[in-house]
């Protein structure tokens, strides 16, 4: 879903909303969200050898999966948190609304929840509403033993405006279990200062445990990766940050695609204009008087061949493998960026806090906003004389061949597509688009959800906003009013569900006494003030208030002290 598009759709905001099941908002904080992160990484799951009674890291069930993709991510990732927080305490996971004070941006951070006593370490994943490179997801998967790139990948996630970052939820380390995918690894198996590593690790040799979720396709953190990638195969990139202890010829910085020298990306090599645009940075503004060599794996005619992330189980996925645990990836899409940034004699080089800027001013200068095929001002739904009418505006179009409308009775996938509407191709001018679902009789007293995927000439789409409209019954009617009499002030208004911003509102103000009879247009905004206007100025006895829109009727009686 294109990032600045969802900005710009005007979204049905529903006065009154009645629902089978308490809803609940996101926990509202402020501070700075690096640190933030930071404290994730230092409260989450350690090596096994530091734990003490056992593993802690499991990996989640098919059904978790689903329930927290469809339920809890799909949600967020449509913008609508109050779904997403809802959803996410029934797994032991929060939707937090944060404001950082370095920038004052909104983020939202979907992370376990910390009183939580569940085996869920599946691990925290942020969302900004209003980036500036909404097509970059910044990706932490060792941010424990990968030392500081988990607050590294916060701080360049806010600088560079990306649209997602996701954080591991547990040390690479945490578990003894192989994860059961192709590579060698002997991080979690060797000793470390003289200390040996758990006999089960030992045991099980160098593999790759199932808490190292960069080489484990069962992961949470694997499963939410593909389902962004899958929402739009063409357009995010997705960029790991990772570290490694240098031995004296190894390079500072090795860029890679996960991929090895024979296999350079088909088309835009990046990775060669980031590495100049790192060692500007570097040369400009660390001062230090060393010069970064830094390696691109398909630029170095194969002189150097580690940590290039061949195996890695989300570079292979994007890269197109069919099985990313065990099938190498056929080809290089160049939207996986693997990053390794070393460390030698306790000099973490851009892992230096102080250092953190330049490799995230260097993403900026590499990477720009993807370009918007569409602007889509406003898009609406609303129950009309037994049919749902879809109205939406665009501001401009490029290449745009086509709308298909979608419907879901739940709100997130799947959605069942209902027609097509042709685009302008290209416009510079605001144009209006309409759309009628007629085949809506099986439906009653319930909402149908709406969005739009508008695919240009190339294949390329984007999907807009989740809108909603409530379908009525034959039999649907509510109150009004709660509580009908006194003297026209503090009322309390239950306004129709289905009622909407779209909505033209005809007002009815009968005086069952003298007979007379007031007719007005109103928005739905403005129905609670202007009765209370009416009654306050009315004289004593009963009053007949009627609201009419859409082919709809709902009424009530006031009692006028």
């Amino acid at each position: 879903m294109n990032w600045t598009q969802r900005l710009c759709i005007a979204l049905l905001v529903t006065l009154h909303c009645t629902i089978s099941k308490a809803m609940t908002n996101p926990i509202v904080e402020g501070g700075n969200l690096a640190t933030r992160i930071q404290t994730h990484v230092d409260d989450m799951p350690q090596h096994f050898r530091n734990i003490g009674e056992g593993t802690t890291y499991s990996d989640p069930t098919n059904q978790e999966v689903t329930d927290f993709l469809n339920n809890v991510f799909s949600p967020l990732y449509s913008l609508d948190y109050t779904t997403a927080a809802t959803n996410a305490q029934a797994m032991d996971y929060q939707l937090v609304e944060f404001t950082d004070n370095t920038d004052s941006n909104v983020y939202y951070i979907l992370e376990r929840d910390p009183l939580s006593n569940a085996n869920n370490f599946w691990g925290t994943y942020v969302l900004n509403p209003s980036p500036d490179r909404g097509q970059l997801v910044i990706q932490a998967p060792h941010p424990r033993f990968d030392f500081r790139t988990g607050k590294q990948s916060a701080y360049i996630f806010r600088q560079v405006g990306a649209g997602f970052l996701f954080v591991s939820g547990t040390h690479r380390c945490n578990s003894p279990t192989p994860s059961g995918c192709a590579g060698v690894s002997s991080v979690c198996s060797k000793s470390i200062s003289g200390d040996p590593a758990p006999q089960e690790f030992i045991d099980e040799g160098s593999v790759f445990r199932e808490s190292d979720v960069a080489h484990n396709e069962a992961s949470m953190f694997q499963h939410v990766t593909e389902w962004v990638h899958h929402d739009n195969p063409t357009y995010y990139t997705f960029i790991q940050l990772h570290g490694f202890g240098a031995q004296d010829m190894d390079p500072h910085v090795i860029l890679s695609n996960g991929k090895d020298e024979n296999t350079p990306p088909p088309q835009n090599d990046l990775l060669i204009v980031l590495r100049t645009q790192i060692s500007n940075e570097w040369d400009n503004s660390s001062g230090s008087g060393i010069s970064l060599d830094i390696e691109v794996a398909h630029d170095d005619n194969g002189s150097f061949n580690k940590f290039l992330g061949t195996t890695n189980t989300q570079g292979r996925f994007i890269n197109n493998s069919v099985s990313p645990c065990n099938v190498v990836a056929p080809d290089n899409t160049g939207q996986f960026v693997h990053i390794e940034q070393a460390s030698k004699d306790g000099d973490y080089f851009l892992r230096e806090e102080a250092n953190f800027f330049i490799l995230g001013q260097a993403i900026i200068n590499t990477y720009t906003e993807a370009p918007l095929p569409v602007k889509l001002l406003s898009f609406g739904a609303r129950y009309f004389k037994k049919k749902v009418e879809l109205q939406w505006e665009t501001g401009w179009e490029e290449s745009n061949s086509h709308f298909q409308v979608q419907r879901s009775v739940t709100g997130h996938d799947p959605f069942e597509p209902l027609g097509f509407v042709m685009g302008k191709g290209d416009s510079d001018i605001s144009l209006y688009y309409q759309f009628q679902d007629t085949l809506i009789s099986a439906f009653q007293n319930q909402n149908l959800y709406y969005r739009l995927k508008q695919v240009d000439f190339n294949g390329n789409f984007e999907f807009s906003e989740v809108v909603r409209a409530f379908i009525p019954g034959s039999d649907n009617r509510q109150r009004l009013l709660y509580g009908n009499q006194g003297t026209g002030s503090g009322l309390s208004v239950n306004l129709p569900v289905e009622l909407t911003k779209m909505d033209q509102v005809t007002f009815h103000f009968i005086d069952m006494r003298h007979g007379t009879h007031d007719k007005l247009l109103v928005d739905p905004d403005d129905i609670k003030s202007v009765l209370e206007q009416k009654l306050s100025a009315s004289s004593p006895g009963v009053y007949r208030i009627v609201l009419e829109y859409g082919g709809v009727k709902v009424s009530d009686k006031y009692l006028r002290l």
